[in-house]
Order: C-alpha cells, then structure tokens, then sequence
C-alpha cells in the first residue's frame, strides 16, 4: 500500500530478476491512497497471478489509485485473473495516471487469463488518465469478463486512450457511461465520459487487389474535425458489431468538414475496420460500428461449443438455466448490442445459475458467461 503523501518509489523493475508476484490478496494486490501520493512506478510484476504468469491466484482487484494519489506509472505487468478489476481508478483528483504496455486480462504467454469485470474502470472524476499512447506504449487489454476500458462517471475527462490492443472483452473495449454503446449526436452537443465525444462514421471500405490496399473512408461530427484525430484499427468485431480495435494501423486528421480517408495495406481482404475518436484535449470516443468490403458489422458470432458450459432451454419462454464449472459472471444483451442485466458471482464461483427472461419480449439475446477463464457467447431466443 502506497499512503499519505509516499512517492518516488519502485516495484519491479526492467528486468525479470526484479520482478514481484503480487497474488492472493483478500483484497487488492497495489493500493495507492490519499493526496501526495504519486510519482510511484508499479513496473513488470504479476498481479494476480502464479509464479509462471499463466494460472490464476487473484486478488480482488489488481491495482486500485484512490484518494487523490496521482502521477503514477504502471508500465509493463501482467494484470490477470483477479476478481474484479484489473485495475480501477477513482475519486477527482487521482489525475494523470499513466498505463502503458500492460497485459490486461492476458497471460504471460498470451492466452487468456481474464480479470472478472472490467479491464480498467475509471471512476468519480479522474481527469488526464494515459492509457497507451504510442504503437511503442501500447496495452493488451482482452478476455476481460467486462468492459476493456470502461468510464463510469460524467466528470472523467481527457482520458487519452491510444493505440492499444483489444479483443474478446465480454463488453465494449472503450464504454462512456451508460452501459453499452452510446449512440452520436447531432453536432456532438451532448456531455457524458470524455464529454461524450463522438465516434467516427466509416462511410465505405473497398480494396484494390493490383495494389493489395483497402481505402477506408468516413465522417466524424464534433464541433472542431480538424482538430481532431481518427486513430483506425483492424478490428476484433464485438458481438454489438461496434469495436473491438485489435491492431492499431493509421492516424488520419479530418477535414473541416469532418471527411476523412486513408489506404492501408497487408490486411486481410474481408477483414474488418473500426475507429476512434481523440479530440484536442485528448478525450477518446468509444469504437465505431465495424465494417468491412461487403459492409457493417451486423451479424453476431457465436463462440466455439463449450463442452463444459449449457444454456437450457432454448429457446425459452421465460426461465433460462446456465450450467458449468466456476461461473464468474453472466451478462445478457439485446440484438443491438445493449447491455440489459449483468450478473457477478463472488469469491466462491458457482456452478449454476437461473435467469427470469418472462419480462423480456420476444426475440433474440446475446448471452456472455465467463467461466474457467473463458469467455463463452451463446444466442438465446425468447419467444
């Protein structure tokens, strides 16, 4: 625990001899708490894992900055498998925190090893957060059970979030408060996370097979385009069709006007793009919807069978069983993509749990269960 005014200090270090297990805290494994703490560096340690960065022992939380402790550096740890957040950041004043080439929710080796809720959560009024920045700076930020980076509250401001890698996140990479995608205004007049920036639009996608390049193009509506940038991503289509960026490709500054356009090349043909948003004062925008040659991102893709998972009946009429081994949280949405109910379990994980759908119109729901450290995607049809 860093406390009262302690700065200037190091765990971890560059190289692997100075690195700290930090795992199987009740509660959270680094904690830096009340005004003056800051310029602390947290630097190539495990947390929340085993000695080999590959199974779990979790914390509840991984990192928690709190109580106006500012000005800290978490570069370069594998923060996976712990109960809750990878890392959570809260209360105004707990400024310019900077995150950078973590893995968040990824093992050591690269296989999944999710925290259970969000990757990062960011909360009560954090202004400045970095999280990436350059290709060089970059997180990996995948398989969490919840959101990638998720901002909670309407004063989170200029939290700059920059060319990282996301994928397989059980919600959103990038959510602004409220759950779910947060749909653009007309002359992005509204406020919210990041003052509710808007996403780009991306207007077309088409490709040259003599040149092997696809020429992405798009508008973006914000009150200064041209001061603004469009940061594009091969994406990792989130069952919403919005997101997920998985490997960031091109910076492209729109026109006065809002158009803007860029050619890349080496990406797969039928692959899919996304977008973001960052505005002068470095506030980032959730992903845009996803879209490839033949158009948006509309069809919602089921995760491999699970042999140690069932969803019954289904269809239902109302009541819907899930059956499996540690069940750490359960989340339904609609066919949009919206977040409707999220259920986590605690500590003890559970091997069944029943969800009431009789309130719910007739259609078809997207259910995500995280169990076993795997994020599974089923459809479900209410009739």
């Amino acid at each position: 625990m860093f406390d009262d005014g302690t700065f200037n200090n190091r765990v971890g270090g560059n190289s692997d001899a100075e690195r700290n297990l930090i795992s199987g805290n009740s509660g959270y494994g680094v904690f830096f708490y009340n005004n003056g703490t800051n310029h602390n560096l947290i630097k190539n340690n495990l947390i929340g894992t085993d000695v080999t960065g590959i199974q779990a022992i979790p914390n509840t939380t991984g990192i928690v900055i709190d109580g106006i402790s500012y000005q800290n550096t978490i570069d370069s740890n594998v923060i996976a498998g712990n109960l809750e957040m990878g890392i959570g950041i809260d209360i105004t004043g707990s400024d310019s925190n900077v995150i950078v080439r973590n893995r968040i929710g990824v093992a050591l080796n690269g296989s999944a090893l999710p925290n259970g809720m969000d990757g990062i959560r960011i909360s009560q009024g954090p202004v400045g957060t970095v999280i990436g920045g350059s290709p060089a700076e970059a997180n990996i930020i995948a398989n969490n059970g919840g959101n990638g980076v998720f901002l909670m509250s309407d004063n989170c401001r200029e939290t700059f979030i920059s060319c990282n890698s996301f994928y397989d996140n059980g919600g959103l990479a990038i959510d602004l408060f409220p759950y779910g995608v947060t749909p653009n205004d007309a002359g992005d007049a509204d406020d919210g996370p990041n003052g509710g920036l808007n996403f780009p639009v991306l207007t077309s996608v088409t490709y040259d097979a003599m040149s092997g390049a696809h020429q992405v193009e798009g508008t973006l509506e914000v009150a200064q385009p041209a001061d603004a940038v469009v940061q594009l991503y091969l994406a990792a289509v989130d069952v919403s069709g919005f997101g997920e960026g998985r490997i960031f490709l091109a910076s492209i500054t729109p026109d006065a006007a809002g158009h803007w356009s860029t050619s890349v090349t080496g990406q797969p043909v039928d692959g899919y793009f996304t977008a973001l948003t960052i505005d002068a004062e470095r506030n980032t925008s959730e992903f845009s919807r996803a879209r490839n040659i033949s158009g948006i991102a509309s069809v919602i893709v089921e995760s491999p069978a699970a042999s140690f998972l069932s969803v019954s009946p289904n269809p239902t009429s109302s009541r819907l069983v899930i059956q499996g081994a540690d069940i750490q949280r359960v989340a339904l949405f609609n066919s949009l993509g919206e977040r409707l109910r999220e259920y986590v379990v605690g500590e003890t994980f559970c091997s069944q749990l029943q969800l009431d759908l009789s309130d719910l119109p007739s259609g078809m729901y997207v259910l995500q269960v995280l169990s076993q450290g795997v994020v599974v995607t089923k459809k479900v049809v209410k009739w």
